[in-house]
């Protein structure tokens, strides 16, 4: 069930799930552990069966293919006579 309560001096509506699930906007989709909105709300909410992660993962960080393995900040820029020009 979501629970509603009025938060910063009553001027806003937090929702969140008495259940520690993931709520969602119906609106935009967008998944939200929990959601704070000025009074009126102009959005809707759902509880979804997705369960709040106690720790996030970490991101990813992206990786980028280099020769020989380099890091991509120690590769020399190249210069206008290595490139040909």
């Amino acid at each position: 069930m979501i629970i509603v309560e009025l938060v910063d001096n009553d001027t806003r509506e937090r929702r969140y799930s008495d259940q520690k699930m993931k709520l969602r906007q119906i609106e935009t989709q967008v998944l939200y552990d929990d959601a704070v909105d000025v009074i009126p709300c102009k959005y809707t909410y759902e509880e979804t069966d997705i369960p709040i992660d106690e720790e996030p993962e970490p991101p990813v960080e992206p990786t980028i293919e280099t020769p020989f393995g380099i890091p991509p900040m120690m590769i020399p820029p190249q210069t206008n006579l290595e490139k040909g020009v």
